[in-house]
């Protein structure tokens, strides 16, 4: 999500049972924001078929910088998950963008959901200024191809909610974790998509 908002609505949690992958897989997203009326990002990690073996949890966040970094804190602890892929609406993107890096800073013109503004901030302030995407972001790069999904490595998150939640996410867990962003898209294209991107973190962690 790049200077963009999202509903006040989230943290809704869904636990899909299963077996072999220790700790489950969480996976988030966030709730339809302003203008935009629709964010594929959370109605995807609702939707998504559950792949056998694997125990999907599922979450919506708030997008707020402390709603979603409180919520997301929350989902950490409690559910110990093996691995975290999350998921953002980019607006004014036509690719799959599979975020590289996270960047220690918070700095939108735009108001979050709750109506804070943050300019020039540091997100950590002991924290270093880039941390890497621990997704196998090249395995997942070349399954999308596979499947002539668009798609590419980004290294700019933003510096909306979008990247507070890859940062925290990356400095709050050693997991694989790291963050995709969605075009505006919708339907079982998005649902799919999504599907493969999990497949491809499951087999990695699993191998």
């Amino acid at each position: 999500m790049e200077a963009r908002g999202g509903s006040r609505r989230g943290g809704r949690v869904e636990r899909c049972p299963s077996h072999s992958v220790r700790g489950g897989l969480l996976l988030t997203g966030f709730t339809s924001f302003g203008g935009e009326g629709f964010n594929p990002s959370g109605w995807a990690v609702r939707h998504v078929e559950e792949i056998p073996g694997v125990e999907l949890i599922r979450a919506v966040l708030r997008t707020s910088y402390r709603d979603s970094e409180r919520e997301l804190r929350k989902l950490l602890r409690r559910h110990r998950p093996h691995a975290v892929v999350a998921f953002g609406l980019s607006a004014r993107r036509t690719k799959i963008s599979v975020e590289a890096v996270a960047l220690n800073v918070d700095h939108a013109e735009e108001r979050d959901n709750t109506r804070e503004r943050r300019l020039c901030r540091k997100i950590d302030p002991r924290g270093p200024w880039i941390v890497e995407s621990r997704l196998p972001v090249d395995r997942i790069l070349r399954a999308l191809r596979r499947e002539r999904v668009p798609c590419s490595l980004s290294y700019q998150a933003g510096t909306y909610v979008c990247n507070h939640v890859h940062y925290v996410l990356l400095r709050s867990t050693r997991v694989p974790a790291g963050f995709i962003h969605l075009p505006r898209r919708r339907g079982r294209w998005v649902l799919h998509v999504v599907r493969t991107i999990v497949r491809e973190v499951v087999e990695s962690i699993s191998s």
